[in-house]
């Protein structure tokens, strides 16, 4: 009984030992939430600004280019949802830099776990500004076209990728820890 209670309880009990700095990570993460509210009112304000002044001013387009350009924007807006994964994936894995080239030295100099960090929050900036170009294609087709269902479609596609998107702390944190792992 004594050897149970001095090998196994203890360990039972024992704090998980964190190999990173916990404070860093909740900076980090504030920062990418505040940047992610403020960018998804951007979906909204694009609704707002085709519906007050593009809806009155520009012509419409006739209907034979329309499709023809709306099935161009539609092919593009998919290449860009890829591309969002892609980035992101090769951002975080350190296969592609976000930093940019004046800022390069700099970066070296920080430590791994401040690296993957900063790779973290561009990830998450490259794909946010990824989300907001799917609206704005939604814009520029309303002002060729003047659909509102296309319109409106790719504004709830804007929106729902960056829910989907938006930054999650558990998921943040797993990825610290695989990295320094």
């Amino acid at each position: 009984m004594a050897l149970f209670c001095q090998t196994i309880i203890p360990t039972l009990f024992k704090e998980e030992k964190m190999n990173y700095d916990e404070v860093k990570l909740k900076n980090t993460h504030n920062k990418a939430k505040t940047i992610a509210i403020v960018m998804m009112a951007f979906p909204i304000v694009i609704a707002l600004i085709g519906e007050t002044i593009f809806k009155k001013i520009i012509p419409d387009f006739p209907p034979s280019i329309y499709n023809t350009i709306q099935y161009v924007i539609i092919g593009v807006t998919a290449v860009i949802i890829v591309l969002m994964i892609v980035f992101r994936h090769r951002i975080l894995a350190g296969a592609m830099s976000a930093v940019p080239l004046d800022q390069a030295d700099k970066s070296k100099s920080l430590s791994e776990e401040d690296q993957f960090l900063q790779r973290l929050l561009s990830s998450f900036l490259i794909t946010f500004a990824l989300c907001c170009s799917v609206a704005i294609n939604g814009l520029v087709l309303y002002m060729l076209g003047k659909d509102g269902s296309v319109f409106y479609g790719f504004i709830g596609a804007s929106f729902f990728l960056m829910l989907v998107q938006f930054p999650k702390y558990d998921d943040w944190e797993t990825r610290l820890k695989h990295f320094l792992d």
